[in-house]
């Protein structure tokens, strides 16, 4: 796979802009192209198109089993999806829509042929991007539209990102700026007989309780398969990742660098005090919002700077902390969060 990916900015009107029409023309050819979300770009194509998904399959490497998100323009779309609409997935498209809540429902054909997966069910949303709800309106489609990046990758949050991992395996990048939540979506099943959180975003368990008048449960181990994103190992640079739990001594934590003293080029995301003796490639973000927004950026700067074994410390799992903690566990090699995690691998 290798051919000429060519990168278009797009304007201040998004509705006439050229490179939107490209854009969506080449979709309605079958071919697939990267577009920015509120979240993270997405590699687009039609839907309903079983060559189109698989050349989005191709060009991320993605397992063949995982399946993927549908985006729609607006609600009104939702019955070309799913043959089981209920009032409570209307009620939250009407609260969060366009926005970072994906809802899994009873999926309709032809799309269980294409992107389902095996399953019978389908993981929608409408994003808040006027350049991707430009596309979908133009191309008349409904777009699948994962990560555009190599599977397993940080997700990307600019097109610079997307050109790192996709240059040469798709035609086209609208560049839109940088994403703005830089976390992806909620996910939220809707298909059993309680809405079930899969995939945890910056839309939380409690907002939609309160928008629902019905407290969403967290997955039952297995049932996470339902969603995009979460069967395999994602989100992980180059290095190798050492994620610390809050509760973790100075003194473990020293132990740690000591163990790390020797490794090629280190580094470390938090706030901790570091010995002056270490030479330590580090970023400290401000928050845990900063830190979530920034998270994937964050981690290609560290594979740029040619970091190959990266400490990361975790955050309090409330609010934003949450979700960001769901892709730091995913994307992490060692999961330390205690000093006895931190003793058995340094002993």
């Amino acid at each position: 796979m290798n051919m000429q990916t060519r990168l278009l900015t797009v304007g201040s009107d998004p509705q006439t802009d050229p490179a939107v029409g490209e854009a969506a023309q080449l979709i309605r050819q079958g071919r697939v192209v990267a577009l920015p979300t509120e979240t993270v770009y997405g590699l687009a194509g039609n839907a309903a198109d079983p060559e189109a998904v698989s050349r989005i399959f191709a060009a991320k490497q993605r397992p063949e089993d995982n399946p993927l998100i549908v985006h729609l323009a607006g609600p009104e779309q939702l019955d070309l999806v799913s043959n089981r609409v209920s009032e409570s997935a209307r009620k939250l498209a009407a609260a969060f829509w366009p926005g970072p809540l994906t809802l899994v429902l009873p999926a309709a054909e032809p799309f269980r042929r294409t992107i389902c997966r095996s399953l019978d069910t389908i993981a929608v949303r409408v994003p808040d991007h006027p350049i991707f709800l430009a596309v979908i309106r133009r191309s008349g489609l409904v777009l699948a539209a994962p990560s555009a990046n190599l599977s397993g990758r940080p997700s990307p949050t600019t097109a610079a990102h997307v050109l790192d991992d996709l240059n040469g395996r798709i035609p086209l990048v609208l560049d839109g700026g940088p994403c703005r939540v830089g976390i992806e979506s909620t996910v939220l099943d809707l298909s059993g007989d309680r809405p079930a959180v899969l995939r945890p975003g910056m839309i939380t368990a409690d907002t939609i309780g309160a928008a629902l008048g019905q407290a969403p449960v967290r997955f039952e181990p297995g049932a996470e398969n339902r969603s995009p994103g979460t069967r395999y190992r994602h989100y992980s640079p180059d290095a190798v990742v050492y994620l610390v739990g809050p509760a973790v001594n100075q003194a473990a934590r020293s132990r740690l660098w000591t163990h790390l003293a020797d490794k090629k080029h280190t580094g470390y995301i938090g706030s901790q005090a570091l010995p002056e003796s270490l030479e330590v490639e580090k970023e400290t973000p401000v928050s845990t919002g900063d830190l979530a927004r920034r998270l994937y950026e964050i981690l290609r700067d560290m594979d740029r700077r040619g970091v190959t074994h990266l400490v990361i410390d975790a955050v309090d799992e409330s609010g934003a902390g949450l979700s960001l903690m769901d892709r730091l566990r995913r994307a992490a090699t060692h999961v330390l969060l205690s000093k006895e995690d931190i003793d058995a691998l340094t002993t």
